[in-house]
C-alpha cells in the first residue's frame, strides 16, 4: 500500500497509511510509530475498529494521550 492519507480518520495521532500499516505520531519529537499488519483486511478492520471511529480505545492512542497528559478521552 502507497503513502496515502485516510480522509475518514478521526485519531488525532494518526499521519498516514504505508506499508501495509498505519504510521501514527511518535512518543518524542521526531519520531513515529508504524503499526504493521498481515494484510490488507486486517489493517481495514483496525482502522475502522479504532482510527476511523473509536480512537480513544485504542493502545496507542491511550499511551500517546498519556504522554501530552490528556486522559483516555482526549480530555486534560
Amino acid at each position: 500500500m502507497a503513502k496515502k492519507l485516510d480522509t475518514y480518520v478521526r485519531c488525532p495521532y494518526y499521519r498516514r497509511d504505508e506499508n501495509k500499516g498505519i504510521r501514527c505520531e511518535g512518543v518524542e519529537k521526531a519520531t513515529a510509530l508504524h503499526l504493521n499488519f498481515v494484510g490488507d483486511r486486517a489493517l481495514l478492520r483496525y482502522k475502522n475498529r479504532y482510527c476511523r471511529s473509536r480512537w480513544c480505545r485504542c493502545r496507542i492512542a491511550r499511551m500517546l494521550s498519556g504522554v501530552y497528559g490528556f486522559d483516555a478521552d482526549g480530555v486534560k
